[in-house]
C-alpha cells in the first residue's frame, strides 16, 4: 500500500477580523493514514515555519490586507 500524504488546512476566526483584533487560525488537517505527528505555523509569511506549533495559533494585523499564512503538517 502506498502511504498517502496528510492533508493541511485551516479556518480562521473572526471570518472578517479588524486592524489589532487578535485572529485565531485553527487547523483542520488530517492524514488519511493516521494521526498527524506534528503542525508548525508560518504566521508572518516569510516561509519559515517558525511561528507556533499545534492545533491553534493566534495572531494580530497592524494594518488591513492580505497576508500569507502557512500551515505545515
Amino acid at each position: 500500500m502506498v502511504p498517502k500524504p496528510p492533508v493541511a488546512s485551516f479556518t480562521i476566526a473572526p471570518a472578517a477580523p479588524l486592524v489589532d483584533q487578535p485572529v485565531l487560525f485553527s487547523s483542520t488537517s488530517g492524514d488519511p493514514d493516521g494521526t498527524l505527528t506534528e503542525q508548525v505555523w508560518d504566521l508572518n509569511g516569510d516561509g519559515n515555519y517558525d511561528n507556533g506549533g499545534g492545533a491553534m495559533a493566534m495572531r494580530t494585523f497592524a494594518a488591513g490586507g492580505d497576508y500569507v499564512i502557512g500551515l505545515r503538517v
